[in-house]
């Protein structure tokens, strides 16, 4: 599908769902892991947009091949390199420890490789404020899905929020809010 002439590689209902979930958290920090074609942070920054949320997307990807044809928003940054990768992880944790009054959001689709998941929820899921959510796209995948069963059998402080998902979902039980 498309948003706004970009692709995004997400089930339309996904993307409504995390539209709600930007009403009701009012995110002033979005993290994406695995920019792609920067369909999904454009989206995100402009649902920002309608909301009036003075904030910020920071979208992370290994390339910026695919999304170099894309026009920039300004509450989009990109960032280049490995999601795990130090550089990465410290700067995001800057930014938001320099930010005043942190509202955190954070979507993982990435790598959907078992250990790759696992160790990108245990990098990010500090980020997530109480109240938000941990978004884990494409747990209909065994390599997302064992990440998510893993993690919250050792967190519960996070449990998948059954009234945000969607009937049909590529992201089931991957909706995990934060208590």
């Amino acid at each position: 599908m498309n948003w706004m002439g970009i692709r995004v590689v997400k089930y339309e209902q996904d993307l409504i769902a995390q539209q709600e979930i930007m009403w009701r958290v009012k995110p002033n920090i979005v993290i994406e892991t695995g920019t792609r074609f920067g369909g999904s942070a454009l989206f995100y920054a402009q649902m920002m947009d309608l909301m009036k949320i003075n904030g910020v997307v920071y979208t992370i990807d290994i390339s910026d091949q695919e999304y170099k044809a894309i026009p920039v928003h300004d509450k989009v940054e990109r960032i280049i390199g490995s999601s795990l990768s130090v550089n990465v992880l410290e700067g995001i944790e800057k930014l938001i420890r320099d930010h005043s009054d942190p509202r955190v959001m954070v979507v993982l689709d990435s790598d959907h490789t078992t250990e790759f998941v696992t160790q990108e929820i245990a990098a990010y899921q500090g980020f997530v404020t109480k109240g938000s959510y941990l978004v884990v796209e494409d747990t209909n995948q065994l390599g997302p899905r064992l990440a998510v069963f893993a993690f919250l059998a050792m967190h519960p402080e996070f449990n998948p929020d059954k009234t945000i998902e969607p009937s049909i979902t590529t992201n089931p039980n991957g909706y995990l809010l934060r208590s």
